[in-house]
């Protein structure tokens, strides 16, 4: 209505003058209101607009902004490797407002605790095992120290696991000759990674690589070693 266009005006006025906090400017307001006799209804008017600004010291503070960190590259460390072993890795990244950072590491088979803090920059290393073999996804995120996080790093494409050891039972015996043959021939389940399989290093797994683990389990062949 009129009142609040009028009020809207007076405050509006008193608190771009520069003079005046916002509390002033509202009850400086209220007083050209109450002189003017510009209230439609003035028990009403007093009532809704008069405990906005109470107290003639409330000002407003300033907006504080808080960025995320920037999302950290591909974490680095070692792609192949063997199930049982802990291995290191390592990323970092930069907060925009200097922050110190946390870092969490999601590993494939479970996510770490938040590491830090670290001077924004600064490279964050942490290390896992993975107990059995397979393909897995290392990935890392980072926040600061007002909680704001990043989004997940790409991910980093990694494999554990014993060369011959077809089957993931830690042992390398006839057991895993025969786990191949089915793959091969009766189209059972691959080793898991494939490169598990790979007993001849020659980036394929076929008949070549079952006849390499019975010479190394029966006639004292070079044992399987490619990792």
């Amino acid at each position: 209505d009129g009142s609040s266009q009028s009020l809207d005006y007076f405050f509006t006025t008193y608190v771009t003058s520069g003079n005046l906090t916002q509390g002033q400017a509202h009850q400086q307001a209220l007083l050209t209101m109450y002189t003017k006799n510009l209230w439609y209804n003035q028990k009403y008017e007093a009532f809704e607009w008069g405990a906005l600004w109470g107290n003639p010291d409330l000002g407003m503070a300033s907006v504080i902004t808080n960025y995320p960190p920037e999302i950290p590259p591909q974490p680095s460390g070692q792609i192949v490797g063997l199930p049982g072993i802990d291995y290191g890795f390592s990323s970092h990244t930069t907060d925009p407002d200097q922050d110190s950072l946390f870092y969490q590491f999601s590993w494939g088979d479970g996510i770490s605790d938040w590491i830090g803090p670290y001077p924004s920059g600064d490279t964050c290393t942490a290390s896992h095992t993975w107990n059995n073999s397979g393909i897995y996804q290392v990935k890392v995120k980072a926040k600061d120290i007002h909680d704001r996080e990043c989004d997940w790093s790409d991910s980093l494409t990694i494999q554990r696991y014993i060369s011959g050891d077809c089957n993931d039972d830690r042992i390398i015996d006839v057991g895993d000759a025969m786990y191949l043959i089915n793959y091969l021939y009766q189209m059972d389940i691959a080793p898991n990674p494939l490169l598990a399989g790979d007993v001849t290093c020659d980036g394929k797994v076929d008949i070549s690589d079952v006849v390499y683990l019975l010479n190394y389990l029966f006639k004292g062949g070079p044992a399987p070693a490619c990792q």
